[in-house]
């Protein structure tokens, strides 16, 4: 909810042959192991006329990336996603999971004194939460905890979440009646946060081989109102959907992820979010639609990298009382993330020569029950591997 306000050509000429004449060709440049196409957990060695790949995972690993839209009138929706949050910890007990939380804000809105963006101003915590770094997890009593990622060794991990996901520059902003001066960014850019946060990658979040798993929460769409030059500026093609996937692909070519929403999905959503506070200030919903792209990628967004299918849940549903429990939709994120962890499909460098292929587990006793699939895009996915298990996959393909 926001608050109001405002060919190439070819030309080809004749050309005289006199006796016997030299035609050069151009040669096929051979592939190399500097070719970039492959992440930095995988290892690459030439073999005669072979690049040979290798690989290690290990299965049941998953990095998660809640996107926290911390703009005024989220903080009810921060607070239902907080009292659920058990839920999806508990679809996703038994994986190696790490978990951390980014929000929206990338810069902040106009200072009202100085007529210029402040991108170090109290109301978004002197940049500490802007463009995609992850917040120090603190609990609901406000004692941070030094920590940016939480893990199943995490103690305390529900309250640390709940204390980190409710954002306090929201609800000043909210108090405020959305005073600029008291309010973070009111221009949610999700997936320019997570483009930062991937070049960033900080604490080494982004583990080889770990497929990623995108939360947006967030009663807005990207830039408010979609992506354009109008709604978010001259770099725009940071929250374009495809840029993600795209640099996803570049920095991490091996890994697949997906981005699973829970945003305002339709008409009726906006009309029940639609609000007057007692100042006579008025909020609503914006549907998600860029999110719920991603969520639901095409065909043109699956051709860019290795982004699977995502959850599109509603902040609208599951509320009873209203805004104070989203039990349902985490736990079904949570079960599709397991899902998707277990039948991880992850990026090859080349179109395998099967005759090459070879697979090794730690425990060794795994490795007969292994069963494989490649993809006509080169992606493997393996399947009867127990949680835990560590797989060494090795292939080899041509140069040329």
């Amino acid at each position: 909810m926001k608050y109001f306000r405002t060919l190439l050509l070819l030309f080809t000429a004749p050309i005289a042959i006199v006796g016997c004449s030299n035609v050069g060709f151009q040669s096929i440049p051979k592939q190399s192991c500097s070719s970039g196409n492959y992440s930095s957990g995988t290892s690459c060695t030439v073999q005669g006329q072979n690049l040979n790949y290798s690989f290690t995972f290990q299965t049941g690993d998953v990095d998660i990336l809640f996107v926290d839209d911390n703009s005024g009138s989220m903080y009810k929706i921060q607070t239902g996603i907080a009292s659920a949050f058990s839920n999806f910890l508990a679809s996703i007990s038994n994986l190696n999971y790490q978990i951390a939380v980014v929000t929206t804000d990338i810069s902040t809105s106009i200072n009202p004194v100085t007529g210029q963006v402040d991108p170090l101003n109290a109301a978004n915590g002197n940049g500490a939460f802007q463009d995609g770094k992850f917040l120090e997890f603190t609990d609901t009593s406000g004692n941070p905890s030094g920590d940016y990622v939480l893990t199943p060794s995490t103690p305390n991990a529900n309250d640390l979440f709940a204390g980190t996901i409710q954002r306090q520059e929201t609800l000043n902003c909210e108090n405020s009646d959305f005073s600029p001066n008291d309010c973070p960014s009111d221009v949610p850019r999700g997936i320019y946060a997570v483009n930062d946060a991937i070049s960033r990658d900080q604490n080494n979040f982004f583990r080889p081989g770990a497929p990623l798993a995108v939360v947006v929460v967030s009663d807005s769409d990207e830039c408010e109102n979609g992506v354009s030059p109008e709604n978010c500026g001259s770099d725009y093609l940071n929250d374009e959907p495809a840029t993600l996937v795209q640099n996803m692909a570049s920095k991490f070519p091996t890994q697949s992820f997906s981005v699973n929403s829970i945003v305002v999905p339709n008409v009726q959503c906006v009309q029940a979010n639609t609000v007057t506070n007692p100042n006579g200030i008025e909020t609503w919903g914006i549907i998600g639609t860029t999110y719920m792209d991603l969520s639901q990628a095409n065909s043109s967004l699956t051709s860019l990298g290795n982004i699977v299918p995502g959850d599109v849940g509603d902040i609208c549903l599951d509320s009873s009382p209203y805004y104070q429990s989203y039990s349902q939709q985490l736990s079904n994120i949570g079960s599709l993330v397991a899902q998707h962890t277990q039948n991880n499909p992850i990026q090859l460098a080349c179109t395998p020569d099967p005759k090459t292929i070879s697979i090794s587990t730690s425990p060794a006793q795994y490795m007969s029950q292994i069963s494989y699939s490649i993809d006509s895009q080169n992606r493997v996915t393996f399947s009867n591997i127990p949680l835990g298990v560590q797989v060494t996959f090795s292939y080899e393909c041509p140069r040329y």
